[in-house]
């Protein structure tokens, strides 16, 4: 009992901490007291002091529905723009929340019970961004061609019968290739594709690579190959004709 009330006061006290920044009204409130002006054009926040020296101008972005980042850059300096991915993990899909929760918890703060930090502004210019960058740059490819696996799946013929095997028509019979095996690991948290080819000697199916969403969502193929395959293109609940993962992972492996 003891316990539980420890944990539900953290939880208040949490809840507390993340309600004491909000935009309202073109102000930034900090514990409901004007610390700053945000002008908010198309989820771009320019954030001013309250005598309207703009400050820092920031674009949080989300990206393939897993990456986010804030593209910041100082209001006299507009040919420099940063990538920062946000240091305050909380999970948000607001926009505005990005922006309050990473430069009020996070690395740089920006919002402080006095006022604007315009120190911590600056000091995000400091930051080398090279590595997310590139980061971003491989994530964004990954997407791009698994797409692209996708078409050559469709293009090539490949099909799903209701049994989760694929293969081809061939003269007027479905002819059996391998199958796709779709589950939850054993923490039931993370799923788990399996792929097999069917071995016409033995009658018999063979796994010949694994997807695993807890795996950094790396494709790995018996013969050392790996592919890193988004999780957003995962729909384990639905018709494997709708699952561009799982077409992919056919395409991969029969190339």
């Amino acid at each position: 009992m003891k316990k539980f009330l420890v944990c539900m006061l953290l939880s208040v006290t949490s809840i507390a901490v993340a309600q004491k920044v909000v935009f309202k009204k073109g102000k930034v409130l900090y514990d409901k007291v004007p610390i700053a002006n945000v002008d908010d054009k198309k989820g771009v926040y320019t954030i001013s002091t309250l005598e309207n020296e703009p400050v820092i101008i920031a674009d949080p972005r989300i990206t393939n529905e897993r990456l986010f980042y804030v593209r910041v850059n100082l209001p006299e300096d507009n040919e420099k723009v940063l990538l920062v991915p946000p240091t305050h993990k909380k999970f948000s899909m607001s926009k505005a929340k990005i922006v309050i929760d990473e430069f009020t918890f996070g690395t740089y703060k920006i919002f402080t019970p006095q006022g604007i930090d315009k120190e911590a502004a600056k000091a995000i210019m400091t930051y080398d961004d090279s590595a997310f960058r590139e980061k971003l740059k491989k994530n964004n490819q990954a997407y791009a061609d698994l797409e692209g696996y996708a078409k050559e799946f469709k293009e090539q013929k490949w099909k799903f019968n209701d049994f989760g095997e694929f293969g081809k028509d061939e003269n007027g019979k479905f002819v059996v290739y391998g199958k796709i095996k779709r589950y939850k690991d054993s923490g039931g948290m993370n799923v788990v594709y399996d792929i097999y080819f069917y071995d016409n000697t033995t009658k018999s199916f063979f796994i010949v690579g694994k997807w695993n969403e807890k795996r950094d969502r790396m494709f790995v193929l018996n013969n050392g190959e790996t592919y890193f395959l988004p999780d957003a293109y995962s729909l384990p609940d639905f018709s494997l004709d709708m699952d561009s993962l799982a077409k992919a992972m056919v395409y991969l492996t029969k190339r």
